[in-house]
């Protein structure tokens, strides 16, 4: 059996890390590496986007700039520049051409491609996998130079001439069943290093910037094997460990929990990598890149999370919290709507699509909608002015407080009613998930952090 391993674009970006990826390699029996674009920085500065923000100017560039570009490789400067960075750091500038193809000459190959075909229109997608595809000639370079038999897997060779689309059950289970006859026979070496972009599925189009993560998840369900998904933040925790007191790594949490956390500001899976997980049975842990003795967070896709609840996640009694977690997302807006006479519900439900609401509120006459503050509000304004009077209330945040064990256990909702109103804060909405494992609330951000300490200190640590 093989071990699946996602390296993000931090892990595969800071030449820090590479040591203990290495000993990943050596401690597995069968290990694979599903890898993303390096990201040196963040995600605003990391190799994505900026070959995404160079294909939106693609059409600048052949209309004026290419005449005057040195060998039509400036755009591509930055990326160049902070990739060579990472190959000198890890010795990879001294190899010979023979054994290791340096990046700039990657970047250079394609873009004399893509310089030839400029009367027709360059895919996204052939912009994107280059940035997958540097960082996977760096690691599996990097591999072979500590004396590891590496390779380069490119997906986008092996989904050449398919469409499918992931979002349908039934194509899911048919790429699967594709990918079990190509894949295999082309891992020749101990430990191959796939591109974690399979560009003819629009990867980015579909999934958005988490779509290494479904590789990896369909690298898992293709070979049946345990997903490690390897991580600066480390596993899962009760509450944001920088801004709470006390917030304890959990040794475990069910996949309906992971789900709910992704949704409500914690990233932990891609909701599809979350689908290929519940529908081929593998188990995902969540670990940290740069300690090898902490076990991380389990995945598992049925229960509810574990832990001592009079004071950590690890070890103890093992009783079932009622709140596993906490999880907050920031910048919202909320937009009240007093609906007129003779309005109902179903007015609305037409332009709520369209708002991409995080929480809807009903009662007889009033309708209240979470949105994101980056939203475009005169829209959302003009879009439900004429279904009755319109309020925005700006600068709001999300609570959410998320658990299995609320299933078992009455009066969650009261609870954090009762303890926010002991310290004199207001609830503006409160919403239950229909599978009952999440309840959240819309607090003015000035009270954000007051509230998530008192919420995580009563429901999960106390």
């Amino acid at each position: 059996m093989y071990h699946i391993n996602k390296l993000g674009g931090t892990a595969v970006g800071n030449y820090k890390y590479y040591s203990n990826i290495c000993k990943i390699a050596m401690m597995q029996k069968k290990p694979v590496f599903v890898v993303s674009a390096i990201n040196p920085i963040t995600k605003n500065t990391g190799t994505t986007t900026q070959l995404i923000n160079i294909h939106n100017s693609w059409n600048t560039y052949k209309k004026h700039d290419w005449p005057f570009m040195k060998e039509n490789f400036d755009p591509f400067k930055n990326i160049i520049n902070s990739h060579k960075e990472l190959e000198t750091m890890l010795g990879l500038d001294s190899l010979c051409n023979d054994s290791y193809k340096p990046s700039h000459e990657i970047i250079q190959s394609n873009v004399v491609g893509w310089r030839e075909r400029l009367q027709n229109k360059i895919r996204l997608d052939n912009f994107i996998y280059l940035g997958e595809l540097l960082s996977a000639n760096i690691l599996s370079g990097y591999f072979n130079k500590c004396g590891l038999d590496s390779e380069v897997i490119d997906l986008t060779d092996i989904m050449k001439h398919h469409r499918i689309s992931i979002s349908n059950s039934t194509e899911r289970q048919q790429l699967i069943d594709h990918c079990k006859y190509k894949i295999p026979s082309q891992i020749q070496s101990s430990i191959p290093v796939f591109t974690g972009y399979f560009g003819s599925l629009n990867s980015y189009e579909i999934l958005g910037r988490g779509y290494s993560d479904t590789t990896s998840a369909i690298i898992s369900s293709v070979c049946d094997s345990p997903l490690t998904v390897w991580k600066e933040s480390g596993g899962v925790f009760t509450g944001h460990p920088f801004k709470i007191n006390n917030a304890d790594q959990l040794d475990s949490i069910s996949l309906n929990e992971a789900n709910e956390l992704t949704s409500f500001g914690n990233d932990v899976l891609h909701p599809m990598t979350s689908q290929f997980t519940r529908e081929f049975k593998f188990n995902v842990d969540i670990r940290d890149i740069r300690d090898l003795e902490d076990a991380g967070t389990k995945i598992r896709l049925h229960g509810g999370a574990h832990g001592d609840a009079h004071g950590g996640a690890h070890g103890g009694a093992h009783d079932e919290r009622l709140v596993t977690a906490i999880s907050v997302k920031e910048n919202i807006t909320i937009v009240n709507v007093s609906l007129d006479k003779g309005k109902v519900f179903f007015d609305v439900i037409n332009h709520l699509k369209t708002f991409n609401p995080l929480l809807i509120s009903i009662t007889k006459s009033v309708i209240s909608i979470a949105i994101d503050a980056n939203a475009d509000i005169d829209h959302v304004y003009d879009a439900l002015k004429s279904c009755g009077s319109v309020k925005i209330l700006e600068n709001r945040s999300c609570i959410s407080c998320i658990g299995e064990g609320m299933k078992k256990q009455l009066g969650t909702s009261s609870k954090i009613f009762t303890e926010l109103a002991k310290i004199g804060k207001n609830i503006e909405m409160i919403c239950q998930g229909p599978d009952e494992i999440n309840v959240s609330v819309i607090v003015d951000s000035n009270d954000l952090w007051q509230c998530v300490q008192l919420l995580h200190d009563e429901l999960i640590i106390k």
